[in-house]
């Protein structure tokens, strides 16, 4: 517990403008810069979303012949063939949004 768990190779460093205001000026030496790495992805950092080949069919989970059919209205549900999409209709039209 005595001992500090930060980095002390940027303590104390480029605190000009701590100096400067004298409520943060005792604190000065003690500061450490350091650097995060967000959690998340960042969208302007790079791509964020999902591989296109995960998606799968909302119904039989298929991946597609050939390629996978997105509800046209919605955008938010695939199908592998319009007899998925017929299968789901019933259940999907009362949640199918603009």
């Amino acid at each position: 517990m005595e001992k500090n768990p930060l980095c002390s190779c940027g303590r104390g460093k480029d605190v000009e403008g701590m100096n400067k205001v004298n409520m943060w000026k005792p604190l000065a030496p003690y500061v450490t810069r350091i650097a995060l790495s967000p959690l998340f992805a960042v969208s302007y950092l790079e791509t964020v979303g999902r591989d296109p080949e995960a998606y799968r069919c909302f119904v039989c989970r298929g991946k597609g012949k050939p390629k996978l059919k997105m509800c046209t209205v919605c955008k938010k549900v695939r199908y592998c063939s319009s007899e998925c999409q017929k299968k789901d209709w019933k259940v999907h039209k009362l949640r199918c949004k603009a």
